[in-house]
């Protein structure tokens, strides 16, 4: 029989249950109201392996997810070879081998992306400045002293889409994926940390919960790399709010 048949009523009256309650409703009505709003635009290739910083190399982004990736995969095995397949009990396992999967397709795509770079393709955005630098030329000859702000604005918007359009490669299945398990990832592992450190560790002794240092890495820098990894790759720019990107 468990604790909440044999306490009653009283165990759902105790603070650790709305608590936990709020952890899982107000992310999930913040979200809720976000993908209202939201607007996606097309999912292109150079999304995936690109920093959002534009002079950064992306082979640094490369190094990064390999070196993330190994780091997970060393936590990942150490907790295996000691639990064994329990260890596959807890909901932390599971975000943890998410995690994983999203920096080995990273990786991946990442390798694929610096291997495009070196071949020396020029970069979207490169492409792009000097099509719409050419295409504000022509129409200032054209127009000469008439050319309006107004227009001017509304013609840049219009062909920096048609110029995104041809010159980006739209992203693919394995595109799509990797974004699905980045967005899964970013969720369940603040969730599974929030939850672990701010409910679980203060309440619990190290004797009943087996807190060492493996555990406290797996529920600390599972975070860590994909919070790092959100401020290095383009993948949130994605995602439009009326018009304006997320961040």
């Amino acid at each position: 029989m468990s604790n909440s048949d044999k306490e009653g009523l009283a165990y759902w009256l105790r603070w650790e249950v709305p608590v936990c309650a709020l952890i899982i409703l107000v992310p999930t009505s913040l979200t809720s109201c976000l993908i209202k709003k939201a607007k996606a635009k097309p999912l292109f290739l150079d999304d995936l392996w690109t920093p959002c910083w534009r002079k950064l190399n992306p082979v640094w982004l490369l190094i990064y997810r390999a070196f993330a990736f190994l780091c997970l995969a060393f936590m990942f095995e150490a907790a295996v070879a000691l639990d064994g397949a329990f260890a596959f009990y807890f909901y932390t396992q599971w975000t943890f081998t998410l995690v994983m999967v999203y920096f080995a397709l990273g990786t991946v795509i990442s390798a694929y992306g610096c291997w495009v770079y070196t071949k020396g393709h020029p970069s979207a955005n490169g492409v792009r400045y000097e099509i719409l630098k050419r295409y504000m030329e022509e129409n200032i000859i054209t127009n000469g002293m008439t050319y309006r702000e107004k227009e001017t604005k509304g013609n840049i918007k219009l062909q920096s889409h048609y110029v995104e359009e041809e010159i980006q490669q739209r992203a693919g299945f394995w595109g799509y994926l990797m974004q699905t398990v980045y967005q899964t990832c970013g969720g369940a592992v603040l969730l599974t940390d929030i939850v672990f450190w701010c409910v679980i560790v203060p309440f619990l002794s190290d004797a009943h919960l087996g807190l060492n240092t493996l555990i406290a890495c797996m529920h600390t820098l599972n975070a860590v790399f994909v919070l790092l990894d959100t401020a290095l790759n383009s993948l949130v720019s994605s995602i439009h709010l009326s018009g304006k990107k997320v961040a």
